[in-house]
C-alpha cells in the first residue's frame, strides 16, 4: 500500500518529515518488543563496544532500553493530544494500515484531521521539527 501524502499536510510540514514520522509510529510494536527483550538481555561476550569511557556491559544495555522506553513514550504521548476515543482508531489506521473508510465510530476526515494532528505531535516530540516550525503548523 503506497503512503499518502496528504493535501493538507502540505501546508503543515515538508513530506520527508511527515513520512518520517509516520514510520516512527508504524515502529511502536517493534520499539515495544524491543524493549522487553532487553529488560531479559544479558552480556554478550562476543559483543566489543568501544568508548572513551569505561562502561559496564550492562550499563551499555540499561542505555540501549532506555532510548527506545523514550521513543515510545515519545510516540504515546502524540497519541494523548488526540481524544480517547480517536486514539484505538489512529492506531489501528497508522500502524496496521486499516484504510479510514474501513474504521467505524467516526468520519474519514475527522480521522484524517487527528492523524495528521498526532504525526505533527511525533515530529514536536522526536524533534524534527523545532518548537518555531511547530507554532506555524499550528497557525496555517
Amino acid at each position: 500500500m503506497k503512503d499518502y501524502y496528504p493535501k493538507a499536510a502540505k501546508r503543515k510540514i515538508p513530506q520527508d518529515i511527515y513520512l518520517r514520522s509516520l514510520n516512527t509510529i508504524r515502529a511502536l510494536p517493534r520499539l515495544q518488543e524491543k524493549a522487553s527483550q532487553l529488560l531479559h538481555e544479558t552480556y554478550k561476550q562476543d559483543v566489543h563496544v568501544q568508548t572513551s569511557k569505561k562502561i559496564s556491559p550492562t550499563e551499555i544495555i540499561a542505555m540501549r532500553r532506555e532510548k527506545t522506553l523514550k521513543e515510545i513514550e515519545q510516540i504515546e504521548k502524540a497519541f494523548e493530544t488526540v481524544p480517547e476515543e480517536y486514539r484505538l482508531m489512529l492506531k489501528k489506521n497508522i500502524i496496521e494500515r486499516v484504510p479510514m473508510e474501513m474504521i467505524a465510530g467516526a468520519s474519514p476526515k475527522t480521522i484524517s484531521r487527528m492523524r495528521l494532528r498526532v504525526i505533527i505531535e511525533v515530529a514536536r516530540n522526536t524533534g524534527l521539527i523545532d518548537e518555531y516550525e511547530y507554532k506555524e503548523t499550528l497557525r496555517k
